[in-house]
């Protein structure tokens, strides 16, 4: 199989510079024709020095920058564990279905019921917000959708007789899903940390209609929940590979066997290999990716949580 594609120092350079770029277009496209009448700014001037509104603007362009930067690896890893069957599957689509459900639940639904709807920032911020948040979406779906792939893959691992590729396979298995954790998880923080900038912004603009913080913490809360709950299924799916494969290299022994010691150190090294005997720092990497989103919505309303 072949690896997560890696890219020169100058193309990552090009495409987050492109990402960026992307999403200044997408906030100052309309540029030329804001009315800035009630506003807190009388000209473009007073948008260039206005620490909260570059801050809001800056967690926005840096969206796109992460997605360019992050779609080879997934679509890298996609392909690889893609199937025809596992697209088509009921479980995988059911999935989408149900993510999708959730995520208009969480994203649009509250402003159009009112109970989310923060003070005019921009000149069609609504329609704005709604570009990045739906290109997000978009981009984590497919990395979840990988995860699924990747899941569905290592539950015929351990086929008799192909216990060689079986190894590499869940070897691979292993690290392609640390990788899409490790995107998913950079992926929502950014959106939070943004719903944090757009807080601050909003009570730059009017402090009577600004965003709560106690809804940039709930962002936080939900979306670390949903990530726990894609990536434990695949994670102990991958577990369970493991251990089939480690029965079928190196069943166990009766205690009574002269060879029970030397095959009780084999499967020992068969745990290590597969990761079966989880290791503290492994655990720990895995608990920070999941609780990033809540990490983030907590440490960038600090200030607020204090005052």
């Amino acid at each position: 199989m072949q690896p997560v594609p890696l890219y020169r120092a100058y193309v990552v350079l090009w495409a987050g510079i492109g990402g960026w770029l992307l999403g200044v277009v997408v906030l100052f496209a309309d540029f030329p024709f804001w009315n800035f009448d009630g506003l807190p700014w009388n000209d473009w001037r007073g948008i260039g020095s206005d620490g909260p509104f570059l801050l809001w603007a800056t967690a926005i362009c840096v969206q796109p920058a992460a997605w360019l930067l992050a779609f080879p690896a997934i679509r890298a890893i996609a392909r690889r564990w893609r199937t025809p069957t596992a697209a088509r599957s009921f479980e995988v689509n059911a999935a989408t279905v149900t993510l999708l459900i959730l995520a208009v639940v969480i994203g649009p639904l509250p402003p159009l019921l009112g109970l989310r709807d923060p003070a005019d920032t921009i000149p069609n911020h609504t329609v704005k917000r709604a570009l990045i948040n739906a290109a997000g979406l978009a981009l984590a779906l497919y990395a979840i959708r990988a995860m699924w792939y990747l899941a569905m893959k290592t539950r015929t691992l351990a086929s008799p007789g192909q216990a060689d590729e079986a190894v590499v396979l869940h070897q691979q298995a292993r690290g392609d899903l640390q990788i899409l954790l490790g995107i998913l998880g950079a992926l929502v923080t950014l959106a939070v940390i943004s719903a944090a900038a757009l807080r601050g912004l909003t009570l730059r603009v009017d402090a009577d209609e600004a965003l709560p913080p106690e809804l940039v913490i709930i962002d936080g809360i939900v979306l670390s929940f949903l990530l726990g709950l894609i990536y434990v299924p695949a994670y102990l799916t991958l577990q369970q590979a493991g251990q089939r494969l480690r029965d079928e290299i190196a069943p166990m022994p009766p205690i009574s066997n002269p060879a029970f010691g030397e095959r009780l150190d084999q499967r020992s090294r068969l745990d290590a290999l597969f990761g079966l005997d989880i290791s503290p720092t492994m655990s720990l990497r895995s608990s920070v990716a999941i609780l990033s989103p809540l990490l983030g919505s907590l440490t960038s309303l600090i200030p607020d949580l204090v005052s």
